[in-house]
């Protein structure tokens, strides 16, 4: 969870195991997923909701 003025945390069944502070890693750990560029567009677009819906709600796709 990136949250401003605080960095990156890492938890672990609800418990923060570990924090980093800036935003150059913030940056380049959630562009892994979500930069326009990634490796995986199709992932990509499911995490920002634009992917299909899932199959027990719409048979659209």
């Amino acid at each position: 969870v990136y949250i401003p003025r605080q960095g990156t945390s890492f938890f672990y069944e609800g418990k923060r195991i570990s924090q980093i502070q800036g935003t150059d890693f913030a940056k380049a750990f959630f562009g892994i997923w979500l930069d326009s560029k990634t490796s995986a567009p199709k992932l990509r677009a499911e995490l920002l909701g634009q992917g299909c819906p899932p199959p027990l709600i719409s048979g659209a796709c």
